[in-house]
């Protein structure tokens, strides 16, 4: 994928280019349609999402705990920590996103630590907000 997909990712936007070609070189574009899951609460996570199209819903103990859309992203959380999901994700329109499995993204977070920082901590965020 091309690194100017990501360039209106807030994630993203304190990084220089080097780092957001990095991460535009270990994602690849995913078509999703309406109702797709595209994490499962428990399951062991392997991919990091970035939302570039379409609109999901976040939930935890069968509980609504936020809608997300174009520019969000979520699987960060599961993916660096190594554990089980602690949320599901469901497309409520079909999602265009940009995905990452969870090793190449924990390999290019050695090699650029201000994408690390900058996914740290929105996990502590996340994990704040409970």
């Amino acid at each position: 994928m091309e690194a100017s997909d990501l360039g209106s990712v807030p994630l993203f936007a304190e990084l220089s280019d080097t780092d957001i070609a990095g991460v535009a070189g270990v994602m690849k574009l995913e078509d999703h349609p309406r109702g797709a899951v595209l994490a499962e609460e428990g399951d062991l996570p392997s991919k990091f999402y970035v939302l570039l199209d379409g609109n999901v819903t976040v939930h935890r103990d069968g509980k609504h705990l936020n809608d997300l859309g174009p520019g969000d992203f979520f699987g960060e959380v599961g993916v660096l920590s190594m554990e089980a999901r602690n949320a599901s994700v469901i497309a409520t329109t079909p999602v265009r996103v940009a995905a990452a499995m969870g090793w190449d993204l924990r390999n290019l977070l050695d090699g650029h630590p201000p994408l690390r920082e900058a996914l740290i901590g929105a996990a502590a965020e996340r994990a704040r907000q409970g």
